[in-house]
């Protein structure tokens, strides 16, 4: 339902004659038009007409031209026709925002209203990427959810990334923290049966599987979240498709409470156009992407916390089982910083360790000058002199950077002072605050890890090898090529490697690095990539963690279709010199490869398959329903 309210110059510009306008055009706001257009014009679905009109002096409803009555149409009086309008532009007004509504929940945000707050200081949220706020502004905050155990507390799947709720890999309590089911009311009906036979099945029998079968308002969710919090196992739910995914990770969210990690793992294209090639016309089609920054930082908080803590949840799709990088380099390429910590701001001789923007460099951080392109991934430097006299012992300059990890919702601040070292005359920093971004300011921390800006990321000494390797085989198969004859191919090969290997050296990254990830994870031809499952195995163990398919009937035969899709798209690149035949082993896991990196699964589905029921039966003698 809309409403359209065009000028005198929206009226010729579809060569429309106004039959009515008011002296100001600021009232000039009824549609217009000659009768026998109304039929053929695009139209909404309510027109407003004024009966002081001269071309419908006279006219009603019922005696309006034939044609005409095809638009439906209500007759207002003049002094009503504001009144109107207004209703009209506040029903246009709340579409809208249900609209944006249903685009946060999409990305796993819960339902909010905006309303205004006293002028607070100010972070841009990923949602306002390319807005600048002044100091006067004050920024949307979310309503909490009422599903939520605690009232003050929001149920985004974006959580504030306070200092206080921040833990590290070095904290106790985030490894100590178990699973609590928080939900505002208890199991019923057959809900409290099911519980107890699924932890005797899956804890005290150890089965290796075990099927929850339920329609559709069962409460299922409510019984996976007592299984969860029963076991005490890190758990993965795979689920079909985006939307199912962010659904489910809000209601286990809203059950086990704001304590317990609860992420989400989807793709984050939001157009996706993978690289081919047309063999019947010879037509080359180039990769395309647009990234959601908001779904990657979701990606980004997931692998985090499934190397940080114990009490995770992952809700993903099959995006999990496609190549991710190695745990242990993404781990290990992160840094720690801490209050009074003197660093270096580039490699020293004194120092073993990285300089400090060296250390941003080595995890794929960019710097920006310009606020408009501030956005996850990126950090901008700010240095002062200070105008006060110091002693030789004091700070000589003051250093702000303002950097944004992609798994934090909100920017992070880092203050440092510059000292001027007399002994070996050289400088280093002190790092005087860490202020987390929060929805309502900074909060002060004493310490503070940082993760890299993308899961694909490597040491320089790996980058070196992966370098040579590559090397190594695009020598092998432009041999190949040449002693096909295909020149052309071999050219378009080496013009295209070349440039990813100055590139990777260069900057540490190049277009399409995914294609050479068997070359920088250091795998064999044929190994088994490396995926979010590898989070799991790597930081729990194979047999520590439970995995949960949802709607087990349409999830599992996603899993096959995957590998053999991907398969023969790179065979034709390969085969007409766009990539190396390395590129193969840049692909989603096997079937077989996914069941063996699987401990223990809970299948969930109204209508179980065959395999689901075949698998139930090597473990055990029935199902819970």
């Amino acid at each position: 339902l809309s409403v359209v309210l065009p000028t005198e110059s929206e009226a010729a510009k579809h060569a429309i004659t106004p039959f009515h306008c008011h002296s100001n055009p600021e009232e000039s706001v009824l549609i217009g038009g000659r009768r026998d257009l109304l039929f053929r014009l695009d139209l909404p679905s309510l027109v407003l007409c004024d009966l002081s009109s001269p071309m419908l002096h006279g006219m009603t409803q019922e005696n309006l031209p034939k044609r005409a009555t095809r638009v439906p149409s209500i007759v207002v009086p003049p002094q009503k026709v504001h009144l109107v309008c207004f209703l009209m532009m506040m029903i246009i007004i709340r579409s809208c925002h249900s609209f944006r509504s249903m685009v946060r929940r999409f990305v796993g945000r819960s339902p909010f209203l905006w309303h205004h707050q006293p002028p607070q200081p100010i972070v841009a949220p990923l949602f306002y990427r390319t807005r600048s706020f002044s100091s006067e502004e004050s920024l949307p905050t979310f309503v909490p959810n009422p599903l939520a155990g605690n009232a003050d507390a929001t149920s985004s799947l974006l959580p504030t990334n306070s200092a206080s709720t921040t833990k590290t890999a070095d904290s106790d309590d985030a490894l100590a923290t178990q699973f609590r089911v928080t939900a505002p009311f208890e199991p019923t009906g057959d809900q409290p049966e099911a519980i107890a036979e699924l932890l005797t099945q899956l804890g005290e029998n150890a089965q290796e599987a075990a099927v929850l079968r339920g329609i559709t308002g069962t409460g299922k969710t409510l019984v996976m979240s007592h299984v969860i919090a029963g076991l005490q196992k890190p758990t993965l739910v795979l689920c079909h498709n985006k939307n199912l995914a962010a659904q489910l990770a809000r209601e286990l969210r809203a059950y086990l409470g704001q304590d317990s990690a609860v992420e989400l793992f989807v793709s984050y294209y939001d157009l996706f156009v993978p690289e081919s090639f047309k063999e019947t016309t010879g037509r080359y089609v180039q990769k395309k992407s647009v990234i959601n920054h908001d779904i990657d930082a979701l990606r980004h908080r997931a692998t985090r916390s499934l190397l940080t803590r114990n009490d995770v949840v992952v809700v993903a799709t099959v995006s999990a089982i496609y190549g991710l990088g190695l745990p242990e380099e993404y781990l290990n390429a992160s840094v720690e910083w801490k209050i009074g910590q003197e660093i270096y701001p580039s490699p020293n001789e004194n120092d073993d360790g990285d300089g400090f923007f060296d250390a941003l460099n080595r995890m794929l951080y960019q710097p920006v000058d310009s606020d408009d392109n501030f956005e996850p991934g990126t950090f901008q430097h700010e240095s002062y002199e200070y105008n006060e006299t110091k002693s030789s012992s004091g700070p000589i300059r003051k250093h702000k950077i303002t950097l944004w990890p992609p798994h934090e919702r909100f920017p992070v601040t880092i203050t440092a002072d510059e000292h001027q070292r007399t002994i070996h005359n050289d400088t280093y920093f002190t790092i005087r605050s860490l202020e987390p971004g929060t929805q309502k300011g900074s909060i002060p921390t004493q310490s503070l890890r940082i993760f890299p800006a993308r899961h694909h990321v490597t040491s320089a000494k790996r980058m070196e090898q992966a370098c040579v390797a590559i090397e190594e085989e695009l020598q092998q198969r432009v041999d190949e090529l040449k002693a096909q004859g295909k020149n052309e191919a071999m050219a378009k090969l080496q013009e295209r490697v070349l440039g990813d290997l100055y590139m990777m050296r260069e900057v540490g990254m190049c277009k399409g690095m995914e294609n050479y990830s068997r070359h920088m994870n250091g795998r064999e031809a044929g190994e088994t990539p490396e995926t979010l499952l590898s989070y799991f195995s790597s930081r729990f163990g194979k047999d520590e963690w439970l995995l949960v398919v949802d709607e087990s009937h349409v999830t599992l035969p996603q899993l096959k279709a995957m590998y053999f899709g991907d398969q023969s798209r790179k065979k034709t690149l390969i085969k007409h010199g766009y990539r190396l035949p390395s590129a193969l082993d840049n692909r989603p896991l096997k079937v077989d490869e996914f069941w063996k990196q699987v401990q223990q699964t809970l299948f969930v589905s109204a209508t179980p398959s065959a395999y689901e029921l075949e698998q139930l039966k090597q473990s055990s003698t029935g199902f819970t329903q």
